[in-house]
């Protein structure tokens, strides 16, 4: 179990430390990122699978929405349940409703023109289900095409009180 502002302000770091080719740089966020995290939030999961996903997450965010739209990181406590939800948001192509029972399906992408422009395998998805599902958490999205995407996953918590 840790402490979220303080993994998250790591991560964020760790992010410029990385590969200038990689799309998913602090430095290409700073002005797209805005971030509501509470101080007193913990969440029991592997911080390892936790940063893959959220770095998979950005990086699709960022790929897929306009240079300079907001992408929003919210975390929250959902009382009484003593669980966690991270919520990330964009202003980007969004996902059809057709294929949005592919999402975490192994080997699917998207058929968009935006999507299909950038080389992917279709699996980092798939495996933050797979690793969510095994810290005992849960992903979901929600997507309206040309609008955006929310996807938000919900992890056990651990807090403050």
């Amino acid at each position: 179990k840790f402490n979220l502002l303080s993994f998250l302000e790591d991560f964020l770091e760790e992010l410029q430390d990385e590969s200038p080719l990689d799309p998913v740089r602090a430095d290409d966020l700073r002005d797209r990122l805005s971030a509501s995290v509470p101080s007193d939030l913990g969440v029991v999961a592997s911080p390892d699978y936790l940063k893959r996903i959220l770095r998979d997450m950005l990086r699709n965010a960022v790929l897929y929405s306009p240079k300079g739209s907001p992408i929003i990181l919210r975390v929250t406590r959902l009382v009484p349940s003593d669980v966690v939800q991270i919520d990330l948001s964009d202003e980007g192509c969004g996902i059809r409703a057709k294929e949005a029972d592919k999402v975490f399906a192994p080997f699917q992408r998207a058929r968009q023109p935006q999507v299909m422009a950038e080389f992917g395998y279709g699996l980092s998805l798939y495996l933050a289900k797979a690793e969510l599902d095994a810290m005992g958490g849960r992903i979901w999205f929600e997507s309206e095409e040309k609008v955006g995407t929310t996807f938000s996953l919900k992890l056990p918590g651990y807090f403050k009180d």
